[in-house]
């Protein structure tokens, strides 16, 4: 996805749902996965932000 970047290692986390209340019915946000990746020193730089 982004030219340049080396990957040393890719940690994924389960994230529980968050209750939530609405009035006087709860319930819960949906439960999301999250990638910790870890890059090279030799890797480029990532530039999300550029042009705007």
């Amino acid at each position: 996805m982004f030219d340049g970047a080396k990957v040393a290692r890719v940690n994924t986390v389960n994230c529980r749902p968050k209750k939530k209340r609405r009035g006087m019915v709860y319930g819960q946000t949906a439960k999301r996965k999250k990638a910790y990746v870890t890059l090279t020193a030799d890797s480029k730089e990532i530039n999300l932000f550029t042009g705007l």
